[in-house]
């Protein structure tokens, strides 16, 4: 059975009389119906009207700096006719953050000049796929030449220019030996560690600029993921406020499209004008918003706030942390 809308006789938007079975109010044109609805709710009005930009977005815009936590308030009151749904003023600033982010990253990584015979040498350790005894390891040969150097958590490992030979020839018998001789058992999980940590210590300009873009494409949908849970903390740290999540979670869409926004003008500004150490103040700047806007939105005294937002930031920052090391791990083994 669907779900029976609850109407109001005045628009909250505008406050114009309407009656209780109208669907839209006739001043402004806001729909009937009261807040704190199903989170699909959220996705249906994203479909709707993707994109669809106008000059609410400056409205928009012009509270989240005036006025920390307004905006939220407004929405969760059900007066949102006026501003940019969350999820699209969300998408919006994303997009322009990440176009900023793969910018900045690209101008600042090194270009690395490899040999060509070298590189030859390492390519082929990715096309040759002849498998061998795995026991047998006596094709490595000792060399008093150290080349390349690296571990495997605790294992260390020594590479010299013959052993990269034989693992060009054949890389799945020689991985497997070495391995072996580490008294470690050979699997995918060793394997791919192995012929990837040749790749980066040989990496090439190439190879680590698509590191960086699939590192940016897994951050892009890490937060995306990560945005409920920090919706959750709040959620928890403010338990007593017997809100609904859906509120915290429009807090939390609002908050990182400031914060899109902030690091995206950061991001720009050390791009054009080579300012590295304004990244720093970024930070900070995101941790005064959300405790003004903790502040506007629940009235507490000012010690309060600052302990909570102080707990809420080091909570998520620690989620971010682990978020953003496994978005880096797979764009490193999957490059």
């Amino acid at each position: 059975m669907a779900r029976k809308r609850i109407r109001d006789t005045i628009c909250k938007n505008c406050d114009t009389k309407i009656n209780i079975g109208d669907h839209f109010c006739h001043e402004c044109g806001q729909e009937n119906h009261a807040p704190n609805q199903p989170i699909r709710h959220l996705f249906f009005e994203l479909i709707e009207s993707i994109f669809h930009f106008d000059t609410k977005i400056l409205f928009t815009y012009k509270t989240f700096f005036s006025t920390p936590g307004k905006i939220t308030k407004e929405y969760n009151e059900n007066k949102r006719m006026r501003y940019v749904p969350p999820l699209r003023m969300y998408i919006f600033t994303s997009a322009i953050f990440f176009f900023f982010l793969q910018m900045n990253t690209e101008s600042h990584t090194p270009t690395i000049k490899t040999d060509a015979i070298q590189q030859e040498r390492f390519d082929s350790i990715l096309e040759n796929n002849t498998i061998i005894n795995k026991n047998d390891t006596s094709s490595i040969k000792p060399d008093s030449t150290i080349n390349i150097n690296f571990s495997i958590f605790d294992q260390h490992f020594s590479l010299t220019p013959s052993i990269l030979d034989d693992i060009s020839r054949n890389p799945e018998h020689v991985i497997d030996s070495l391995i072996i001789l580490k008294g470690l058992t050979p699997n995918f999980f060793y394997r791919k560690f192995f012929k990837q940590m040749i790749k980066t210590i040989n990496a090439d300009d190439h190879y680590t600029k698509n590191i960086l873009r699939l590192f940016i494409k897994n951050t892009s949908i890490s937060i995306f993921v990560l945005m409920p849970i920090f919706g959750l903390l709040l959620f928890i740290i403010y338990y007593k406020f017997k809100k609904n999540y859906y509120e915290y979670l429009i807090l939390s869409i609002h908050y990182h499209t400031i914060f899109f926004t902030v690091l995206g003008v950061i991001l720009a500004i050390d791009y054009w004008f080579k300012w590295n150490s304004i990244i720093q103040y970024g930070v900070l700047i995101m941790w005064i918003y959300l405790l003004f806007t903790l502040k506007y939105l629940f009235q507490q005294e000012w010690i309060k706030t600052i302990v909570k937002t102080i707990l809420c930031s080091i909570m998520y920052i620690i989620i971010v942390f682990i978020g953003l090391s496994i978005s880096l791990l797979l764009g490193w083994i999957y490059i």
